[in-house]
């Protein structure tokens, strides 16, 4: 407890002294006179972030023998720290390659400040203040100097089963923040036990639990001091082996690109772990089951990535496999990619839907030959599971904004649809009417045909369904169309006359797109949209309530993805359109303060 106390006040006076110690340093380079080349290399690496050029005057200072003696010196060190720089661009690049699993932060202040500006939190020149109003805007500044930092990066590579704790080496790189590096570099000598050092760095030992190493630019922390020389090693170029490089980390790494938060888990190197520890517990018989259904050998890698980019914020999750895997389970749930098919068969204007793909298209479902309707009137028990298994080429289910029409003279039914695209489609109406008709007699109707509506020139079967309930069925070419909405029958029937789908959508037939290319089951929101239904459900005063927020939301949408290959499975989720609600937020910590002055008034008086 003592050694933390300790630690805590170094940390604050560290404040002072750091800032201190930096504008003396300052001074002394400004006043030394040495080679110019110093002053272009510190503007080079301070102003322009140019470390390659900089390290490269800052060598020619070094070697000058015409500089004085402590502007060579600085200079040495300013050389080391950009060399650091360079090296530590890809952090992932100085941890071991044998590492169970993998963690790191990526500049967190800059991406913090690209979804604060999504959203209209941030302090913008261009959009001041009104005189007398109040407004929610945080400074760029203050978050750039808050989570500044340039990173953190954490690799695990092994785990102490009688201590119970994991063994690794961390790495901090305090970028542009250097006061983070300055209460560091005080608190430690007063908290923790300086060691031998480790590559000429000083070192120290924290409780004897860790030891901390400071280099040029970065803190390297690690549960043993190998770990520690290894990193420096790599920074030095003396090792080049690291996650970067690693064949095993390569399927794993490879979709980091500038993630705020990325993590994975070398399945190669966790696996025979887990094995030892099911072996030891007496657990091989279940492990053995295990490996025969998943083949946990073929497992390669996990990983996860959260980011912010320009068109919102994504979270994206994938499992590696190596190739010519024999998992069972793997391949039980891997379904086709989605049919473009499936795709226009939804309407534009959707405010959400649900695809999946079954089946791959057959040749019938391209123009050949399908049953003929007396062939497919023929019925077998084996039909349901070729209905599922063979026929059905893909399904989806989508619900439409409200068109202003209520034919239900009751509680509104929303415009739901669920639509099959199938190979035979004489075979999947004989048995969908089939089916609906015998839940049309239980439930009381007099017919098991039901009845018969000509909508749009198509005759539209409908079956009343317990509580009232009526399921529309259409037969639509090489699609099947069921709803228990009498509009989204009409304008499900419209839109596949007009030709117009959800590929033709303003806002949503980019996203659509890119489901043809290997996606295998998605989901789609139009938060804008949606709130349109909502609002036929809302009473008149929590919807004047939900208003302002709704507008923010017009134009916001949500994804999730599943794309199933051969050996990875990807599951991405996004939201893009970030709604802007700095507006709204100010508003409403104006009228809550505006609220309390003439509540604070009142009770005066």
């Amino acid at each position: 407890m003592l050694n933390a106390k300790m630690f805590v006040i170094g940390l604050v006076a560290g404040i002072v002294v750091h800032a201190l110690g930096s504008a003396a340093a300052l001074g002394a380079e400004k006043t030394e006179g040495g080679s110019d080349n110093f002053y272009r290399a510190y503007y080079l690496e301070t102003a322009e972030r140019d470390h390659a050029a900089a390290a490269e005057l800052y060598a020619e200072v070094v070697n000058d023998r015409r500089a004085g003696a402590e502007v060579r010196a600085d200079a040495k060190v300013h050389l080391a720290a950009c060399r650091e720089e360079i090296k530590s661009a890809d952090l992932a690049a100085l941890m071991p390659p044998h590492a169970l699993a993998y963690v790191e932060l990526n500049r967190p202040g800059g991406q913090l400040v690209r979804l604060l500006g999504q959203l209209g939190l941030l302090a913008d020149d261009a959009d001041p203040v009104e005189v007398g109003a109040r407004k929610i805007a945080i400074s760029r500044e203050l978050v750039e100097a808050v989570l500044g930092i340039r990173g953190v990066a954490v690799a695990v590579t092994g785990f102490d089963a009688v201590k119970q704790q994991p063994h690794g080496v961390a790495v901090f790189h305090p970028g542009e923040v250097a006061v983070f590096r300055g209460l560091i570099e005080t608190g430690l000598p007063i908290g923790g036990v300086s060691v031998d050092p480790i590559g000429g760095y000083a070192t120290y030992s924290i409780e004897g639990q860790v030891y901390v190493t400071l280099t040029s630019r970065m803190v390297i922390v690690a549960t043993q001091k190998r770990l520690i020389a290894d990193v420096i090693d790599r920074l030095g170029g003396k090792k080049n082996d690291s996650i970067a490089t690693s064949e095993v980390w390569a399927d794993a790494i490879a979709d980091r690109e500038d993630a705020l938060l990325f993590l994975a888990i070398n399945a190669k190197a966790v696996l025979p772990l887990v094995k030892g520890v099911a072996a030891a517990a007496g657990d091989a018989h279940e492990l053995a089951i295990a490996q025969a259904i998943v083949d946990l050998d073929s497992i390669r890698s996990l990983s996860a990535r959260i980011g912010v980019s320009d068109e919102g914020i994504s979270l994206n999750v994938k499992l590696s496999l190596d190739e010519g895997h024999r998992s069972l389970a793997y391949n039980f749930f891997r379904t086709p990619r989605i049919d473009e098919a499936t795709l226009r068969a939804i309407p534009e204007g959707v405010a959400a839907f649900a695809v999946c793909a079954l089946n791959e298209s057959s040749s019938r479902y391209a123009g050949g030959k399908a049953s003929t309707p007396e062939e497919a009137a023929m019925i077998t028990a084996l039909d349901f599971g070729r209905e599922f298994f063979a026929n059905i080429v893909g399904m989806a289910i989508y619900v439409l904004p409200p068109d202003g029409t209520d034919d239900t003279g009751g509680m509104p039914i929303p415009d739901v649809a669920l639509v099959f695209t199938v190979n035979d489609p004489s075979k999947s109406e004989a048995l969908w009417t089939q089916v609906l008709g015998i839940a049309h007699l239980a439930n009381g109707g007099k017919s098991m045909a039901g009845g018969t509506e000509r909508i749009g020139g198509v005759d539209v079967a409908t079956y009343v369904m317990e509580h009232g309930v009526t399921l529309h069925f259409a037969s639509l070419g090489n699609e099947i169309l069921i709803s228990p909405s009498r509009s989204a029958v009409v304008r499900s029937i419209a839109a596949k006359k007009s030709g117009r789908s959800i590929l033709d959508d303003k806002e949503l037939a980019g996203h659509a797109r890119a489901l043809a290319s290997g996606s295998t089951k998605a989901f789609f929101g139009h938060i804008g949209r949606c709130a349109e239904i909502a609002k036929r459900f809302m009473p008149p005063r929590d919807l004047e309530k939900a208003a302002p927020l709704i507008e923010a939301l017009s134009k916001t949408t949500v994804s999730i993805v599943v794309d199933y290959g051969e050996s990875a499975l990807n599951i991405s989720a996004g939201v893009r359109g970030v709604p802007k609600i700095g507006g709204l937020l100010s508003a409403m910590l104006d009228a809550e303060l505006g609220h309390g002055r003439h509540s604070a008034h009142a009770m005066r008086r």
